[in-house]
């Protein structure tokens, strides 16, 4: 069972990825509708979304009011997955979650170390 704040935030992180595709609908169930729909019919479209999606929340990472920290991208598709999984929407997730578990490696990294050398070294390990 989810908790009841657990479901609370999923469904607030999963509407930020909704209005980041645009996704039309006046309610949160017409735009996972939508989203549902648009991509059983094109699944490259979906992929592309997530990266994109996935590389901007990245960018966020450290800075300004909006900052957040690399552990908290993963918390953003977690809903995105299980509204995928639970709705036969097949995406190859090893690609998206490889990609941006070597990005935030390398990110905290660079955040955490001033130094420069252990960053290069650090990066080319992943």
């Amino acid at each position: 069972m989810i908790s009841p704040e657990t479901k609370r935030q999923y469904l607030r992180r999963i509407e930020v990825f909704l209005n980041f595709i645009d996704i039309e609908g006046l309610t949160i169930q017409e735009k996972l509708y939508n989203l549902c729909h648009k991509a059983k019919s094109n699944t490259q479209w979906l992929h592309d979304s997530l990266i994109e999606f996935i590389t901007f929340q990245k960018e966020r990472i450290g800075k300004g009011k909006g900052k957040m920290s690399a552990s908290t991208v993963s918390n953003y598709i977690k809903p995105i997955k299980l509204f995928c999984d639970m709705n036969n929407i097949v995406i190859n997730w090893k690609i998206i979650t490889k990609g941006m578990s070597k990005m935030q490696k390398i990110l905290l990294i660079n955040i955490e170390t001033k130094n420069p050398i252990i960053f290069i070294i650090c990066h080319l390990l992943y």
